[in-house]
């Protein structure tokens, strides 16, 4: 994607690539830290380094389940907010579940919290739903 201008992306991606949650947004942050002073960069693709301005965290409500994202590295030239899957798992004691067409976050005794569609590559957690989508099913 490329832009001239700041992007404020609203979705969170789950991204199993990544080692911290990433946004471009202050206001995703709910509690925030100090400005970031330390010389560490997040490395992207093309191996540039991108300064990190503000440490914090959030709680995500995207419909019933609240998700806790600790450690949420507030990265201004970031383009998409993405949420570390291992962390995040880690945090919320659930699991994802990804499928050709849909992904599923649950617990672990299995039961499914949310659901989602792949858009243009990416799943994203602002197209959680409660209802799962006809051709899901649970093997028990």
């Amino acid at each position: 994607m490329a832009t001239t201008s700041a992007v404020s992306a609203t979705n969170w991606h789950p991204d199993t690539g990544d080692t911290y949650h990433l946004t471009n947004n202050l206001a995703n942050l709910n509690l925030r830290s100090e400005d970031f002073t330390g010389s560490n960069q997040v490395l992207v693709g093309n191996s540039a380094g991108l300064q990190i301005s503000q440490i914090g965290s959030s709680i995500l409500t995207p419909l019933k389940t609240p998700f806790v994202l600790k450690q949420i590295l507030l990265v201004p030239k970031i383009q998409k907010n993405l949420i570390y899957v291992q962390q995040f798992c880690s945090d919320n004691l659930v699991f994802f579940e990804f499928h050709d067409r849909f992904f599923l976050i649950k617990d672990y005794s299995g039961k499914i919290l949310h659901h989602g569609t792949f858009k243009d590559g990416l799943c994203s957690l602002s197209n959680l739903s409660d209802t799962l989508p006809p051709h899901a099913f649970t093997v028990v």
